[in-house]
């Protein structure tokens, strides 16, 4: 009897020290129970997996939610909410099209009680689900509703840079033409605010970026006229930059995308979008950062070692003269080094291309000859970036070869 009690007591000992071991806000992955403090100390804690019932109720923070559920997203605060499937719903798996309803269901293999997709794949289906209601136009716009947008378009930016959670979202029906259509400043009956605007694409951007595969769903969503459109009539310099990020990263080695861009005269387009190299000194930074952002466009788009690059070339030959002007006359001006670096390189690629019609003023020629020396002197950490913008001003100082016989 005594050997009995000596064994009980040294469990109860065991069980108070290990329910003693987790400190307050603590987040025991083998717990049954999520516990948060907040700000003034006080401690809330709930169930990790989330108990269902018939009416939706909101499903909080790190709560797995079983499969089987109705998943919807409150529009006003764009968090999620769940109850049991009534009655005739079915129980199918997947997302549901149009709406931002979800039926959870598990992956073969997963968890009993959670989803084996894990939570950054339910919020990245949650969130895309919402983007393409509130893009459809199920939401009305104000001042709240921009604001769960922007939050929703911020979250999911993050979380596509995983490929992953990328591929998920351009399965969502709907959700990428909505961000198009978030980000499209013309859109009607309104158009969304420039920060939102701004969000939308660069969350596209972020999905191509990352997930080259997804280039050509994208583009056959209408994106490259829709971007490139967007560009071009967007008062807000930096939602503007934005749309040229997305379609930079859209046609980035992209064949069929540049192909698209070429018809539309997409290079003559991006030309258009910079800021004169006189008002240079004065341009606000938002408008120095569309530049910057064109210049690249441009370099990536004419790479040679990107093996797309070819699909350009008939819009490149029509418009070199006309950039190769632009860019000269940017070099002396520009302030910035990177940026001086990006317009360098993107003149001396268009050179090569096109010499005919790309040719240096000796004003410029005269610059690169004494910014060679400046940086000679200025660089005192030589690194290969340095090597590579010495050998282009070298390459730009020179006299051209004349193109006649």
């Amino acid at each position: 009897m005594q050997r009995v009690w000596s064994v009980a007591l040294q469990l109860l000992l065991v069980l108070a020290a290990a329910s003693g071991s987790r400190g307050d806000g603590d987040v025991d992955a083998d717990a049954d129970v999520i516990c948060t403090t907040d700000a003034a100390g006080a401690q809330t804690c709930y169930p990790r997996v989330f108990r269902p019932t018939r009416e939706f109720r909101e499903v909080l923070p790190g709560q797995a939610v079983p499969p089987g559920l109705h998943v919807q997203i409150d529009m006003g605060t764009g968090r999620r909410q769940a109850r049991l499937v009534a009655g005739g719903e079915g129980g199918g798996e997947g997302e549901e099209e149009g709406g931002a309803v979800v039926v959870a269901a598990a992956e073969p293999g997963g968890p009993a009680g959670a989803d084996a997709r894990g939570p950054a794949a339910d919020r990245t289906l949650e969130l895309a689900a919402y983007v393409a209601d509130v893009g459809g136009g199920a939401v009305a716009l104000g001042a709240q509703a921009w604001a769960a947008a922007a939050a929703a378009l911020e979250e999911l930016r993050e979380l596509v840079h995983d490929e992953r959670q990328a591929a998920r979202v351009a399965r969502v029906a709907g959700a990428v033409p909505a961000l198009l259509r978030l980000g499209d400043p013309a859109q009607r009956p309104a158009a969304w605010p420039g920060h939102v605007r701004q969000l939308a694409s660069a969350a596209l951007g972020a999905m191509v970026q990352n997930a080259p595969r997804l280039q050509d769903a994208v583009r056959c969503a209408g994106a490259v006229p829709r971007l490139l459109a967007a560009a071009q009539r967007d008062a807000d310099a930096d939602a503007a930059g934005r749309h040229v990020f997305a379609l930079s990263a859209l046609t980035r080695g992209h064949a069929p995308a540049l192909a698209q861009l070429a018809a539309l005269d997409g290079l003559r387009a991006m030309r258009a979008l910079l800021s004169p190299p006189a008002a240079a000194a004065a341009r606000s930074p938002a408008a120095a950062r569309l530049d910057a952002r064109v210049v690249r466009f441009v370099e990536d788009a004419l790479n040679p070692d990107l093996a797309a690059a070819g699909a350009l070339d008939p819009a490149a030959a029509a418009a070199a003269a006309d950039w190769c002007a632009a860019l000269a006359a940017r070099l002396p001006a520009t302030t910035s080094g990177s940026h001086r670096r990006h317009c360098l390189r993107s003149l001396l690629l268009l050179r090569a291309a096109h010499p005919a019609a790309c040719r240096a003023p000796p004003a410029v020629r005269a610059w690169a000859r004494r910014e060679l020396v400046r940086a000679a002197h200025a660089d005192k950490d030589y690194d290969a970036a340095d090597a590579d913008y010495h050998q282009a001003l070298a390459s730009l100082a020179v006299e051209e070869p004349s193109s006649q016989p």
